[in-house]
């Protein structure tokens, strides 16, 4: 047998040293321990112990450490030593992240002012509601050569950073909601640029949605 066949009858072996095994453990252990060189001597080195058990002076016997006097304050200690570390990696990972989004709102700021040019033919529209401290515009350029649809240009700021919207032009003839596309809200102003199917005579209307489908805003299109 392996050695991790022969573990449960080595538990035993202490016990049936000592005299403390059942009829029926007693008599399977001793089949087990013929067959087995291993625990035939793991068994003898068990007696050996026990017969030396007899000999010894309990009145001798040491009495328990007490542990050290200054214990607890080191322990206490080295607590509030992790816990002030742990509060300075999460300090350290909060600026990066602020920092990270930082950077990702110039690096939006400044792609958007390189696609977007103050092209003459643009159309500036309000919303007509917005959600508190949420500030946006929405943009109608024409179709770009291959697209039929309006192109719609976004300017929102203040919308739950890290949040996905849906953006989606509204038909004027049917009242449809043609989605457009979705973004991922930025901790600042985006710049949110989509094609469209939906032509400049039949839209009546640009909006934005949660990615669930929620109204969020519309900006009429006269």
């Amino acid at each position: 047998m392996t050695s991790e066949g022969c573990r449960p009858w080595r538990e035993l072996l202490g016990a049936y040293a000592l005299g403390h095994v059942t009829v029926d453990e007693r008599i399977a252990l001793e089949a087990h321990v013929d067959g087995c060189a291993e625990c035939t001597g793991e068994l003898e080195e068990v007696r050996q112990v026990a017969r030396a058990l007899p000999a010894a002076d309990v009145a001798r016997l040491g009495t328990n450490p007490a542990p050290p006097a200054d214990l607890g304050e080191r322990v206490t200690a080295m607590i509030r030593a992790a816990r002030k570390a742990r509060t300075r990696r999460r300090l350290r990972y909060t600026v990066a992240g602020v920092a990270a989004a930082a950077i990702v709102a110039v690096t939006t700021l400044a792609v958007a002012a390189v696609m977007r040019p103050e092209r003459s033919e643009r159309e500036v529209f309000d919303f007509s509601a917005l959600p508190a401290g949420v500030q946006a515009k929405a943009f109608l350029y024409p179709p770009k050569e291959g697209t039929p649809g309006v192109e719609v240009w976004l300017e929102v700021d203040g919308l739950e950073p890290g949040a996905v919207y849906a953006v989606w032009v509204e038909r004027r003839s049917t009242g449809e909601r043609v989605k457009c596309g979705t973004f991922e809200a930025v901790d600042g102003e985006a710049h949110i640029v989509l094609p469209s199917i939906v032509e400049r005579a039949d839209t009546g209307g640009v909006g934005v949605s949660t990615a669930e489908g929620e109204f969020v805003m519309r900006a009429p299109v006269t």
